[in-house]
């Protein structure tokens, strides 16, 4: 069985909100700005974790597309 981390990213036009639970608890959000260098830095930080992990998204708008 895996350790696996379950996050939730809230996307807005300015920003990229992270949260993460692992075994029932929930970690200090982080916040990346939504832009190119905001993305390397969210795929950055979630590879650190070296696990997997179940990524939830709800992007608001028609930032979905």
């Amino acid at each position: 069985m895996y350790d696996r981390i379950n996050a939730g990213l809230d996307i807005s036009s300015e920003s990229l909100v992270l949260v993460l639970i692992h075994q029932e608890t929930i970690l200090p959000q982080k916040v990346f700005q939504n832009t190119s260098e905001g993305h390397l830095a969210l795929l950055r930080f979630l590879g650190k974790h070296k696990t997997l992990i179940r990524l939830c998204f709800e992007p608001t708008g028609t930032y979905g597309l």
